[in-house]
């Protein structure tokens, strides 16, 4: 069984304890944040079958993506409100996206790199 990062911070781009603050961050010059993912952030419509397995899979994956955007959303204002520059890079909607079982695999990977 593997449980990775999407659980508790499936993207860091800044630190907790800075987004919680109430000081202006004093940097020399502004970032610019790059964010690629290696997946999709839009909503997906998908039906599962009535089963407690994948309905707990699909509820699982929802949550994850719905914190990804959460995160991104909350870091881009942080981003925007002290003049930083962000970028964000993900998998079009439309983008073909086999269900993974034990980890990226290569034949997964390479189409997905020369998307871009």
């Amino acid at each position: 069984m593997h449980v990775d990062g999407g659980v508790s911070g499936n993207a860091m781009l800044i630190p907790e304890a800075m987004l919680a603050s109430s000081a202006t961050p004093q940097m020399r010059t502004k970032p610019k944040l790059y964010l690629l993912m290696n997946g999709k952030l839009d909503r997906e419509f998908r039906l599962v079958a009535p089963s407690t397995i994948e309905i707990l899979e699909r509820s699982f994956g929802t949550a994850i993506k719905v914190s990804t955007r959460n995160t991104i959303r909350s870091s881009a204002q942080f981003a925007r409100a002290n003049g930083w520059q962000i970028l964000v890079a993900a998998l079009d909607a439309d983008y073909p996206v086999p269900k993974q079982e034990g980890g990226l695999k290569q034949e997964f990977l390479r189409p997905m790199f020369a998307e871009g």
